[in-house]
């Protein structure tokens, strides 16, 4: 954590986002009609946490499979100190002294704070404190009433009514009270607004399209529908599922799940190959029918975007395509753009060492000509 000459406080942050060894990561960014950046994003870790190889995640599961560990990644909640305890935002002082980023000299002053059980909430019989990252970088949340209550108003808006046990969300209302992951119904649960009742090809609709009000389970399981059912108790059924995490260094509207589908490759490739948006116009108001053309349309984010040269679409590791097909008959066509990568490896000189190289090896080690 650095201070500019301004006074402005910079955070930098690093994500050990690995994908050697069987992972991926890729993302996508669009721009939306008010100029808004739109990220779209799907990560798999290379080495998944001893919870989530162990479980049935990797293999898929049935319905009403319970997926606990999913907990600790996407919360569906209304913020509290279960959900922050689920989510590695609070924990023991035993748990932090003992974590690799503490060291035994700096646990001594540096982390004081977890000495005094006045900086920490009592949880079935155990004190609970701020997570060591969150107290340096934020000073004013070192306990966690404060991160709670902070992290209740980013989400929700406003905690729940303990007079009345509910919250806001899912009572009418003439306006939302604030929250970044509410999904407003103003007239009620049961009743979406308009925009909620356009599929995504623009067909009407009866129910919401984002599917709220969301189920009330007691546990995080596999649905009916092969979709994550997240833990949710009566007053969660409109929260939009999200990472704690993500919420505190991002404060802004996320859309968080865990898939276990490869139609998720196809939705991001979608944001790729889509082509820039664009916008209606006239270029002569004499003939409209002969004048009416189709423009590019760049809002002032985009082309700030584009100016500072940030990548818009990001994907790894690197894909080499496989073309499977029949045998080649007779000579080439006009239509014919020579030999297709799997012809070339087959086609691959027989060399000490090259006999057994995959199709992939292959293209790793050797430089092919076209």
């Amino acid at each position: 954590v650095t201070f500019d000459e301004e006074g402005y406080k910079k955070i930098e942050i690093k994500f050990p986002m690995t994908t050697q060894g069987g992972g991926y990561i890729i993302y996508s960014i669009e721009y939306q009609g008010r100029t808004l950046v739109h990220f779209h994003l799907v990560y798999r870790p290379a080495e998944l946490p001893p919870a989530i190889a162990d479980s049935d995640a990797s293999q898929g599961a049935e319905p009403d499979t319970p997926l606990p560990w999913i907990d600790c990644l996407v919360s569906g909640r209304i913020p509290s100190y279960d959900v922050l305890i689920d989510q590695g935002l609070i924990g023991t002082a035993e748990e932090f002294l003992a974590s690799s980023f503490v060291s035994a000299s700096q646990g001594m002053v540096n982390f004081a704070y977890l000495r005094d059980n006045e900086n920490s909430v009592l949880v079935n019989d155990k004190h609970y404190f701020v997570h060591p990252d969150i107290v340096q970088d934020f000073n004013t949340l070192s306990t966690p009433k404060a991160l709670c209550e902070f992290l209740v108003n980013l989400v929700a808006g406003e905690a729940i009514n303990t007079e009345t046990n509910t919250h806001w969300s899912v009572l009418p209302h003439a306006k939302p009270k604030g929250g970044l992951q509410i999904h407003s119904h103003k007239k009620g649960i049961d009743v979406p607004e308009k925009i909620c009742c356009v599929d995504k090809n623009g067909a009407p609709r009866t129910s919401c399209y984002r599917n709220f009000p969301q189920k009330i389970t007691d546990v995080t399981k596999v649905g009916d529908n092969g979709y994550v059912d997240y833990k949710r108790g009566p007053n969660d059924i409109m929260v939009v599922p999200h990472n704690l995490w993500i919420m505190l260094y991002f404060p802004m509207h996320q859309c968080l799940y865990v898939v276990s589908t490869s139609f998720h490759f196809g939705y991001l490739f979608k944001y790729k190959f889509k082509g820039s948006k664009t916008t209606a116009s006239l270029s002569s108001p004499e003939d409209e029918i002969a004048t009416f053309i189709n423009t590019k349309e760049t809002a002032s984010t985009e082309a700030f975007w584009r100016l500072n040269q940030w990548q818009n679409y990001y994907q790894e590791p690197i894909v080499e395509t496989l073309t499977v097909h029949d045998n080649r008959l007779g000579s080439r066509t006009s239509k014919d753009y020579g030999f297709s990568s799997l012809e070339k490896y087959f086609a691959r000189p027989i060399v000490a060492g090259s006999e057994h190289l995959t199709f992939q090896q292959f293209f790793e080690r050797w430089t092919v000509v076209p």
